[in-house]
This record gives structure tokens, sequence and C-alpha cells, in this order.
């Protein structure tokens, strides 16, 4: 399983050390790593996880993007099929 999340700075201040996490609803945490971002720009990370230790079924995965100066939030449903 793999998230690919995008990312979309509209304004033009650049942005330092943005992470980017995947808090799934068991508590598992991943990370994608950190990075810089420019400002009037995109960007595209990816997070992998090994999907055999879950639970089949759906999950509420928290989709979060923030640095020491901002947090966005989205929340996504995963189904893991076994």
């Amino acid at each position: 399983l793999w998230f690919d999340v995008n990312l979309v700075n509209n304004l033009r201040t650049k942005f330092e050390n943005v992470n980017v996490r995947a808090i799934f609803d068991d508590g598992d945490i991943l990370y994608a790593g950190s990075f810089d971002f420019d400002g009037k720009s995109a960007k595209r990370t990816k997070i992998l996880q090994d999907v055999r230790d879950k639970a089949c079924g759906e999950h509420l995965v928290r989709i979060v993007a923030s640095n020491d100066h901002f947090r966005d939030t989205r929340h996504v449903y995963v189904n893991v099929e076994c």
C-alpha cells in the first residue's frame, strides 16, 4: 500500500522542514521524509506501508502535512483486502 500525497503551495512563502505523515485508526504512524517547499510550487511525496499486519476492511487514515508554522490535515478511507 502506498499513499501519493500531492501538496500545493499557493503562497510566495517558502516552507522549510515540511513533514508528511499518515496516521491509521489503529495508531500506526507512517512518515515521509522532511523536505523544503518553495513558494508557488507543487510537490508530490509517497508514503509506503506493508499491509500484511493490518486487519482486513476499511480504515480511516489521517494525512497530515506540517512544520513549525502550519498544519494541514485530510482524512481518507483505505480498504485493506485480504
